[in-house]
């Protein structure tokens, strides 16, 4: 899945656009113009604008093969400063809707430390080394792990550019990649949200963001898509999005508690 998203991040960095779809996949159809961008541009610049975040999330995590299906759902409390400090806090759930797991994940911007409470035991490792374990999007998820530090911040910047003179133009080239881009309002709750659907066909992958057509604020992120002949959701409900988060000196840094011990891997496998 990540490989797709960073495919995504680059097709849309092409084209200064970038973009998000549905969480189960739609069939591709032409893209149908006017269709106004900008709600979907103000819900995503507190992304590209803001130095620090706070947020409060809960994922949910779906693989499905040979017809096994898997979920996961994740409540996440995470403080983050651009480009690469963070304090997460997470809990996982089983498949009965009981905690299973509780990690804190923080990073210095140099270091990255993994806390497991319940086993009283932490690891660390360089920040440039759990990059590349591609653990973003399942411990920070996508709003702080996908698009704030992650991979997808250039599909922010690109949505970030749109201006009501250049949406179609942004639209016409989207339409010759084969992507296709809608948007539909759905009563979610009490209120209606706008929810923008990208569509990479030929790579049968989806996105889709949803914004409170009242509040402008994103309600929640979907992606949808498959990778070795497994079928993967991920669902990002936002409870909480804060552009002025309390930030103090112990924030992003870990001072084991007594009696923690330090071993060379604490895993966040949930299984």
């Amino acid at each position: 899945m990540l490989r797709h998203f960073l495919l995504l991040s680059v097709l849309l960095c092409l084209v200064h656009l970038p973009a998000f779809g549905d969480a189960v996949l739609p069939p591709a159809s032409p893209i149908t113009q006017p269709l106004d961008l900008l709600p979907l541009k103000k819900a995503l610049t507190p992304l590209d604008t803001t130095q620090a975040l706070q947020s409060h999330t809960t994922l949910y995590m779906t693989g499905t093969h040979e017809s096994v299906s898997v979920t996961l759902r994740e409540d996440l409390q995470i403080v983050a400063r651009y480009p690469n400090r963070f304090r997460a806090s997470l809990t996982q759930y089983d498949t009965h809707g009981g905690p299973k797991k509780k990690l804190v994940i923080i990073s210095n911007g140099a270091l990255v430390w993994t806390y497991r409470p319940g086993l009283r035991r932490y690891s660390v490792m360089p920040y440039a080394d759990w990059k590349k374990t591609d653990n973003a999007i399942p411990t920070l998820g996508m709003i702080i792990g996908g698009f704030y530090l992650g991979e997808g911040r250039p599909l922010v910047q690109g949505f970030h550019s749109i201006t009501s003179a250049n949406s179609a133009d942004v639209l016409s080239v989207l339409s010759g990649m084969d992507v296709s881009l809608s948007r539909q309002i759905k009563s979610v709750g009490n209120q209606d949200d706008y929810v923008y659907s990208l569509m990479l066909s030929k790579q049968d992958l989806a996105y889709q963001f949803y914004v409170g057509s009242q509040t402008g604020r994103l309600t929640r992120l979907d992606l949808a898509g498959t990778q070795d002949n497994t079928d993967v959701t991920y669902r990002e409900d936002i409870k909480q999005i804060s552009s002025r988060p309390v930030i103090s000196t112990a924030t992003f840094a870990f001072a084991p508690p007594p009696g923690v011990t330090q071993t060379a891997v604490v895993s966040i496998d949930p299984f």
